[in-house]
């Protein structure tokens, strides 16, 4: 078994195994959207927009850099590893 997939196994197996039943990915870099929107960059290569829209989406930190920064590993749930989705691409 490759690496990846070996890799892809576990993380599948610890989550069957968990209580919460959403995979978490820490943020490992942005970048924007055609849209002029921040999207985050997970570390399982999967992309999530993360916006700031008060009062009903309320993400202050997105729009600056710094407030960026600081929640560079920061981890979220990620939808698309529930789903095996295959990776993003930019």
């Amino acid at each position: 078994m490759h690496q990846q997939q070996l890799k892809k196994a576990l993380k599948n197996a610890i989550y069957l195994l968990s209580d919460d039943k959403t995979m978490k990915q820490k943020i490992v870099g942005y970048h924007l959207d055609e849209a002029g929107d921040w999207v985050v960059e997970l570390s399982c290569d999967h992309f999530q927009h993360v916006r700031h829209q008060p009062p009903f989406i309320n993400r202050p930190w997105v729009v600056t850099e710094a407030g960026r920064k600081q929640m560079l590993g920061l981890e979220l749930n990620c939808k698309k590893c529930d789903q095996n989705a295959p990776k993003d691409k930019v």
